[in-house]
């Protein structure tokens, strides 16, 4: 099933104020490399939430759980942001 999300109230604009980062990524950064150049992460839902992952280091950074509340987000232009089911369960 794909679903698509769309909703004005929550801002389009960079919001983020602190960045998250693999710890395991940031103590192996190679030396001129910025952790963004270097980091590998991977963010998706899943059953409970969002989950960022660390594709480098095959580890979970962190998981959200929505205890099945209803979110809002905005994805700027309606039908921009699409996601597939991709649990085999």
């Amino acid at each position: 099933m794909i679903h698509s999300a769309f909703n004005k109230k929550i801002p389009n604009t960079f919001e983020i104020k602190n960045d998250l980062y693999c710890n395991t990524c940031a103590e192996s950064c190679p030396v001129g490399m910025t952790l963004q150049e270097w980091g590998d992460l991977r963010v998706g839902l899943t059953s409970y939430g969002v989950q960022i992952w660390c594709n480098r280091h095959k580890v979970n950074v962190m998981h959200f759980d929505f205890r099945g509340a209803r979110v809002t987000v905005n994805a700027t232009k309606e039908n921009r942001i699409l996601w597939q089911n991709t649990d085999s369960r």
